[in-house]
């Protein structure tokens, strides 16, 4: 059983369950002033906000919740190439956001941060259990 990254699965559901109601509050109140945004070029909510906080209409921190959901089922059941396979593609999606953040975005945004952490903490054990 692969409890280890079903514990560092639940570290990510919970830090993308706080981004969920950080953007929940500041769509509904553009006031709002998040723990995460420090300044102008550390802030969650500007990068929530922007136009690549979402894809095909989806919030890019629902996907995450989705994605971290996944991975706990999978590594409970311990299917670890499947485990693996997600853990890949969250890779793969962590260069791609990173990319957009830093690039298109232009700020530090201490949720996705920690999220891309546990992502490359998922690829790395997923790949120990190989």
């Amino acid at each position: 059983m692969l409890l280890s990254v079903a514990f560092v699965s639940v570290i990510g559901f919970l830090i993308c369950l706080y981004g969920f109601f950080v953007e929940r509050k500041v769509r509904a109140d553009k006031s709002y002033k998040a723990v995460c945004d420090l300044s102008d070029h550390v802030s969650c909510t500007k990068t929530f906000l922007s136009p690549w906080g979402s894809m095909f209409g989806i919030s890019n921190i629902q996907l995450g919740l989705v994605a971290y959901v996944s991975m706990f089922l999978v590594a409970l059941i311990g299917k670890v190439c499947l485990a693996f396979l997600l853990a890949t593609s969250f890779m793969i999606a962590t260069v791609f956001f990173a990319y957009i953040l830093f690039t298109k975005v232009k700020t530090f945004c201490l949720i996705c941060i920690s999220t891309y952490i546990i992502n490359l903490i998922l690829f790395i054990l997923t790949y120990y259990y190989m």
